[in-house]
Protein backbone atom coordinates (compact mmCIF):
# COMPACT_ATOMS: atom_id res chain seq x y z
CA UNK A 1 0.00 0.00 0.00
CA UNK A 2 1.22 3.63 -0.83
CA UNK A 3 2.13 5.37 1.83
CA UNK A 4 2.02 8.96 -0.12
CA UNK A 5 -1.27 10.80 -0.08
CA UNK A 6 -4.60 8.99 0.80
CA UNK A 7 -5.50 5.33 0.20
CA UNK A 8 -8.37 3.05 2.08
CA UNK A 9 -10.13 0.01 0.84
CA UNK A 10 -13.97 -0.38 1.69
CA UNK A 11 -16.76 -3.12 1.22
CA UNK A 12 -18.15 -1.77 -1.97
CA UNK A 13 -21.78 -1.93 -0.98
CA UNK A 14 -20.91 -0.05 1.85
CA UNK A 15 -19.40 3.31 -0.35
CA UNK A 16 -21.85 2.86 -3.04
CA UNK A 17 -24.89 3.50 0.18
CA UNK A 18 -22.35 6.50 1.48
CA UNK A 19 -22.56 7.79 -1.88
CA UNK A 20 -26.58 6.84 -2.14
CA UNK A 21 -27.35 9.06 1.05
CA UNK A 22 -24.90 11.74 -0.04
CA UNK A 23 -26.75 11.77 -3.09
CA UNK A 24 -30.25 12.19 -1.17
CA UNK A 25 -29.18 15.34 -0.15
CA UNK A 26 -27.17 17.10 -2.81
CA UNK A 27 -26.60 16.01 -6.48
CA UNK A 28 -24.01 18.37 -6.99
CA UNK A 29 -20.18 17.84 -6.05
CA UNK A 30 -19.60 18.15 -2.22
CA UNK A 31 -16.47 17.88 -0.14
CA UNK A 32 -14.85 15.15 1.77
CA UNK A 33 -12.44 15.43 4.53
CA UNK A 34 -9.64 13.18 5.14
CA UNK A 35 -7.83 12.94 8.42
CA UNK A 36 -6.51 10.21 10.27
CA UNK A 37 -9.74 9.61 12.44
CA UNK A 38 -11.57 8.70 9.26
CA UNK A 39 -13.89 10.53 6.39
CA UNK A 40 -15.97 13.07 7.29
CA UNK A 41 -18.74 15.83 5.56
CA UNK A 42 -21.48 18.10 6.13
CA UNK A 43 -23.63 18.51 3.12
CA UNK A 44 -26.47 20.86 2.55
CA UNK A 45 -29.55 20.96 -0.17
CA UNK A 46 -29.56 23.82 -2.54
CA UNK A 47 -32.57 25.50 -0.58
CA UNK A 48 -30.65 24.88 2.84
CA UNK A 49 -33.56 23.09 3.92
CA UNK A 50 -32.16 19.74 5.27
CA UNK A 51 -28.94 18.88 6.05
CA UNK A 52 -26.66 15.99 6.39
CA UNK A 53 -23.54 15.24 8.83
CA UNK A 54 -21.76 12.19 8.41
CA UNK A 55 -18.27 10.81 9.65
CA UNK A 56 -16.81 7.00 9.03
CA UNK A 57 -14.35 6.23 11.53
CA UNK A 58 -11.15 4.75 10.01
CA UNK A 59 -11.78 1.17 11.93
CA UNK A 60 -14.17 0.65 9.71
CA UNK A 61 -13.12 0.31 6.83
CA UNK A 62 -10.77 -3.11 5.69
CA UNK A 63 -7.36 -0.62 5.20
CA UNK A 64 -7.63 3.22 5.59
CA UNK A 65 -3.63 5.21 5.48
CA UNK A 66 -4.06 9.31 4.79
CA UNK A 67 -0.18 10.99 5.27
CA UNK A 68 -1.84 14.46 5.91
CA UNK A 69 -5.18 15.87 6.30
CA UNK A 70 -6.66 16.36 2.69
CA UNK A 71 -9.88 17.97 1.15
CA UNK A 72 -11.43 16.41 -2.02
CA UNK A 73 -14.41 17.60 -3.93
CA UNK A 74 -16.15 13.84 -4.95
CA UNK A 75 -19.08 13.81 -7.18
CA UNK A 76 -21.30 11.19 -5.76
CA UNK A 77 -23.64 10.52 -8.57
CA UNK A 78 -20.90 9.64 -10.88
CA UNK A 79 -18.81 7.11 -7.86
CA UNK A 80 -22.41 5.74 -7.34
CA UNK A 81 -22.87 4.65 -10.59
CA UNK A 82 -19.02 3.13 -10.66
CA UNK A 83 -20.54 0.69 -8.27
CA UNK A 84 -23.72 0.03 -9.51
CA UNK A 85 -24.99 -2.38 -12.24
CA UNK A 86 -26.47 0.19 -14.39
CA UNK A 87 -29.67 1.28 -12.50
CA UNK A 88 -29.89 -1.62 -10.54
CA UNK A 89 -28.73 -1.24 -6.81
CA UNK A 90 -27.15 -4.02 -6.58
CA UNK A 91 -23.34 -3.56 -6.88
CA UNK A 92 -20.80 -4.82 -9.39
CA UNK A 93 -17.66 -5.57 -6.67
CA UNK A 94 -16.61 -6.93 -3.27
CA UNK A 95 -14.33 -4.46 -2.61
CA UNK A 96 -13.63 -0.92 -3.62
CA UNK A 97 -9.83 0.55 -2.78
CA UNK A 98 -10.03 4.55 -2.93
CA UNK A 99 -7.05 6.46 -3.60
CA UNK A 100 -5.98 10.17 -4.01
CA UNK A 101 -2.57 11.10 -5.52
CA UNK A 102 -3.01 14.79 -5.10
CA UNK A 103 -4.19 15.15 -8.62
CA UNK A 104 -6.86 12.59 -9.05
CA UNK A 105 -8.95 10.27 -7.27
CA UNK A 106 -8.97 6.49 -8.41
CA UNK A 107 -11.60 3.72 -7.57
CA UNK A 108 -10.15 -0.06 -8.40
CA UNK A 109 -12.96 -2.49 -7.77
CA UNK A 110 -12.33 -6.18 -7.51
CA UNK A 111 -14.87 -9.65 -7.23
CA UNK A 112 -13.73 -12.60 -5.24
CA UNK A 113 -14.76 -15.06 -7.93
CA UNK A 114 -12.77 -12.97 -10.53
CA UNK A 115 -9.69 -12.71 -11.82
CA UNK A 116 -10.20 -8.73 -12.87
CA UNK A 117 -9.30 -5.85 -11.64
CA UNK A 118 -11.26 -2.01 -12.88
CA UNK A 119 -10.62 1.14 -12.25
CA UNK A 120 -12.05 4.03 -12.62
CA UNK A 121 -10.19 7.86 -12.32
CA UNK A 122 -11.62 11.22 -11.44
CA UNK A 123 -10.56 14.44 -10.79
CA UNK A 124 -11.62 16.19 -7.71
CA UNK A 125 -13.82 18.98 -7.93
CA UNK A 126 -13.44 22.07 -6.18
CA UNK A 127 -16.39 23.18 -3.80
CA UNK A 128 -17.12 26.62 -2.39
CA UNK A 129 -17.53 25.23 0.96
CA UNK A 130 -15.56 22.91 3.19
CA UNK A 131 -16.29 19.73 4.45
CA UNK A 132 -16.81 21.50 7.82
CA UNK A 133 -18.21 24.36 6.57
CA UNK A 134 -22.07 24.55 7.89
CA UNK A 135 -22.97 23.97 11.75
CA UNK A 136 -26.05 23.79 12.95
CA UNK A 137 -27.39 26.45 15.77
CA UNK A 138 -27.55 25.34 19.51
CA UNK A 139 -31.61 24.50 19.94
CA UNK A 140 -33.39 23.59 22.81
CA UNK A 141 -35.04 19.85 22.58
CA UNK A 142 -37.86 19.06 24.57
CA UNK A 143 -37.63 15.11 23.65
CA UNK A 144 -35.17 12.37 22.95
CA UNK A 145 -36.86 9.62 21.74
CA UNK A 146 -34.81 6.48 20.18
CA UNK A 147 -37.02 3.62 18.47
CA UNK A 148 -36.92 1.05 15.31
CA UNK A 149 -36.75 2.76 12.05
CA UNK A 150 -38.66 0.47 10.25
CA UNK A 151 -41.36 2.16 12.48
CA UNK A 152 -40.79 5.50 11.51
CA UNK A 153 -40.05 4.42 7.96
CA UNK A 154 -43.80 2.74 8.11
CA UNK A 155 -45.64 5.95 9.72
CA UNK A 156 -43.97 8.56 6.87
CA UNK A 157 -44.34 6.36 4.18
CA UNK A 158 -48.26 5.96 5.05
CA UNK A 159 -48.10 9.75 5.57
CA UNK A 160 -46.61 10.64 2.28
CA UNK A 161 -49.87 8.52 0.84
CA UNK A 162 -51.76 12.10 1.90
CA UNK A 163 -49.67 14.88 1.46
CA UNK A 164 -46.18 15.90 1.14
CA UNK A 165 -45.59 17.22 4.17
CA UNK A 166 -46.82 15.63 7.68
CA UNK A 167 -46.57 16.80 12.00
CA UNK A 168 -44.89 15.47 14.98
CA UNK A 169 -46.51 15.83 18.48
CA UNK A 170 -45.65 15.10 21.72
CA UNK A 171 -47.56 15.78 24.90
CA UNK A 172 -46.53 15.94 28.60
CA UNK A 173 -49.37 13.85 29.35
CA UNK A 174 -49.01 11.28 26.90
CA UNK A 175 -47.15 8.60 28.91
CA UNK A 176 -44.71 7.65 26.45
CA UNK A 177 -46.56 8.42 23.10
CA UNK A 178 -46.01 10.35 20.53
CA UNK A 179 -48.37 11.09 16.90
CA UNK A 180 -47.76 11.80 13.67
CA UNK A 181 -50.56 13.06 11.31
CA UNK A 182 -51.17 14.64 7.58
CA UNK A 183 -54.40 15.53 6.17
CA UNK A 184 -55.45 16.81 2.65
CA UNK A 185 -57.72 19.56 2.88
CA UNK A 186 -60.78 18.15 4.09
CA UNK A 187 -60.93 14.98 2.00
CA UNK A 188 -58.99 12.55 4.20
CA UNK A 189 -56.28 12.62 7.13
CA UNK A 190 -54.07 9.71 8.96
CA UNK A 191 -53.08 9.51 12.27
CA UNK A 192 -50.68 7.23 13.61
CA UNK A 193 -50.29 6.95 17.46
CA UNK A 194 -46.55 5.27 18.19
CA UNK A 195 -46.24 3.57 21.30
CA UNK A 196 -43.17 0.63 19.97
CA UNK A 197 -40.35 2.95 21.44
CA UNK A 198 -37.22 2.01 22.54
CA UNK A 199 -36.44 4.56 25.09
CA UNK A 200 -38.05 8.20 25.51
CA UNK A 201 -36.24 11.29 27.36
CA UNK A 202 -37.45 14.72 27.72
CA UNK A 203 -40.43 16.43 29.53
CA UNK A 204 -43.16 19.41 28.26
CA UNK A 205 -45.07 19.72 25.15
CA UNK A 206 -43.33 19.32 21.24
CA UNK A 207 -44.55 19.48 17.90
CA UNK A 208 -43.17 20.33 14.56
CA UNK A 209 -44.50 20.40 10.74
CA UNK A 210 -42.36 19.09 8.58
CA UNK A 211 -41.79 18.17 4.55
CA UNK A 212 -42.06 14.87 3.43
CA UNK A 213 -40.89 14.93 0.12
CA UNK A 214 -37.34 15.73 1.34
CA UNK A 215 -37.29 13.53 4.11
CA UNK A 216 -38.92 10.36 2.28
CA UNK A 217 -35.23 10.55 0.19
CA UNK A 218 -33.65 9.34 2.96
CA UNK A 219 -35.56 6.69 4.51
CA UNK A 220 -33.97 3.70 2.24
CA UNK A 221 -30.41 4.37 4.50
CA UNK A 222 -32.08 4.67 8.12
CA UNK A 223 -32.07 1.07 9.35
CA UNK A 224 -31.87 -0.53 12.68
CA UNK A 225 -32.31 1.87 15.32
CA UNK A 226 -32.90 5.65 14.85
CA UNK A 227 -33.21 8.85 17.61
CA UNK A 228 -35.09 12.03 16.54
CA UNK A 229 -34.72 15.28 18.42
CA UNK A 230 -38.24 17.27 18.60
CA UNK A 231 -39.16 20.41 20.06
CA UNK A 232 -41.63 23.11 19.44
CA UNK A 233 -41.32 24.19 15.79
CA UNK A 234 -37.49 24.19 14.97
CA UNK A 235 -35.52 21.61 13.01
CA UNK A 236 -36.18 17.84 13.41
CA UNK A 237 -33.10 16.06 14.15
CA UNK A 238 -32.92 12.08 13.09
CA UNK A 239 -29.42 10.61 14.22
CA UNK A 240 -28.44 7.07 12.72
CA UNK A 241 -25.88 4.86 11.19
CA UNK A 242 -25.16 4.00 8.16
CA UNK A 243 -22.52 0.40 8.27
CA UNK A 244 -20.59 2.18 10.89
CA UNK A 245 -21.12 5.59 10.31
CA UNK A 246 -22.45 8.04 12.46
CA UNK A 247 -25.12 10.41 10.52
CA UNK A 248 -27.09 13.19 11.71
CA UNK A 249 -30.01 14.23 9.41
CA UNK A 250 -31.55 17.73 9.95
CA UNK A 251 -34.48 19.03 8.67
CA UNK A 252 -36.08 23.01 8.87
CA UNK A 253 -39.73 23.24 9.85
CA UNK A 254 -42.56 23.60 7.28
CA UNK A 255 -42.80 27.06 6.68
CA UNK A 256 -46.94 28.04 5.88
CA UNK A 257 -47.99 29.79 2.91
CA UNK A 258 -46.85 33.53 2.88
CA UNK A 259 -43.80 33.05 5.12
CA UNK A 260 -39.62 32.49 3.98
CA UNK A 261 -38.55 28.95 4.17
CA UNK A 262 -35.56 29.29 7.11
CA UNK A 263 -32.61 28.20 7.36
CA UNK A 264 -31.02 25.69 9.61
CA UNK A 265 -27.63 26.04 10.08
CA UNK A 266 -24.84 28.89 10.45
CA UNK A 267 -21.47 29.20 8.18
Amino acid sequence: MSKKGFSAIIKAQKFADWMGLFLSIYDCEIPLGINKDGIYTTIMDANHISMLTFKAKSTIFEFFHTSKDIKIGIDQEEIKKFLKKGYEEEVTADLSKISYNGEEISILLTKKDQKLERTFFLKSYYTTYGPNNYKLPDLNYSYKITLKAEIFKTVLQDCYKIQDNFSLFFREESENKFWAEAHYEKSYSYVAIIEDTIKIEGQGNAEGNYNLSMLVDILPFLRDEITIYLGHEIPLIIDFKLWGADCSYCLAPRAEKGEEEGEICNK
